[in-house]
């Protein structure tokens, strides 16, 4: 087990964004077995999904590719924002409860 002292602000992140993670997926368990809106949002992309794939078979490769491309940043830009969001809900939430230990 490595030196606690000697881990970086960047370990604590990387550990942080591996619990958080964890706990998405398992909000999103719950989200999907208990929201029937969420569902509903599930079914549609879906659908929308095996629309999108109809039409991409009338479609040259350069263009699917693209629109690839596009889908993945959009992806990984919602990700990233999502994570950056928890990270920071977490780090308030500890500094909430430094402040008013009455409420822990």
């Amino acid at each position: 087990m490595g030196d606690i002292c000697n881990t970086t602000d960047n370990d604590f992140d990387k550990i942080a964004v591996g619990a958080l993670t964890q706990l998405v997926d398992q909000i999103h368990d719950k989200i999907r077995k208990s929201d029937p809106d969420f569902r509903e949002l599930i079914k549609r992309q879906y659908e929308k999904g095996d629309r999108l794939d109809a039409l991409r078979e009338k479609l040259d490769t350069e263009t699917c590719g693209a629109l690839d491309e596009y889908i993945a940043v959009m992806l990984d830009r919602c990700s990233h924002m999502m994570e950056s969001m928890y990270i920071r809900g977490a780090k308030d939430c500890i500094l909430l409860l430094n402040e008013y230990p009455e409420c822990r």
